[in-house]
């Protein structure tokens, strides 16, 4: 079932993902890197707290996906181990992924700005209402595998369809 197939794929991709994080987590624990200042945890250093892991987490992680679909073989290295390819331009790839991702950095939002941080007290409605949108959405993302056609609401706003490779 293609569904699976799809989840498989992400499931080795999350490998790759979790190295990354890996390297960046022992670099920030060498002191290589400077993200965990305590004064990271109040107000408007939040901000520039959630810039940091955007641009060392969410970013990078969106430009493999990008980058990995757009070009050669037109899939990740999860999606050429399970026989998969993304269909469509480079430009509806960079869409697909953006509009994939969206859910991750909303529930960044919400940890870094809805929920009390160190967490010793209880969420604002702001943080709540954010982390259960994002979550709704990774679920349908994950439910749309299964159901119709399989194209997921990324593939079908980006007009993108995931395939068997050739």
């Amino acid at each position: 079932m293609m569904g699976l197939r799809r989840i498989a794929a992400y499931l080795v991709d999350y490998i790759v993902i979790l190295l990354w994080l890996g390297l960046i987590f022992s670099a920030a624990m060498l002191g290589l890197i400077g993200i965990n200042d305590p004064d990271v945890w109040t107000g408007a250093d939040r901000w520039i707290a959630q810039a940091q892991a955007f641009l060392m987490v969410t970013l990078p992680v969106y430009l493999y996906f990008t980058i990995s679909e757009s070009r050669g073989r037109k899939a990740t290295p999860g999606k050429r181990l399970l026989g998969l390819t993304v269909d469509g331009t480079p430009l509806q790839i960079m869409q697909r992924n953006l509009v994939k991702f969206l859910p991750w950095e909303v529930a960044h939002t919400a940890i870094w700005h809805g929920m009390p941080l160190p967490a010793a007290s209880e969420p604002t409605p702001l943080g709540l209402t954010l982390m259960c949108l994002s979550m709704a959405a990774a679920g349908l993302y994950i439910i749309s595998l299964f159901i119709g056609s399989g194209r997921t609401p990324y593939d079908r706003i980006s007009g993108t369809q995931v395939v068997r490779a050739t």
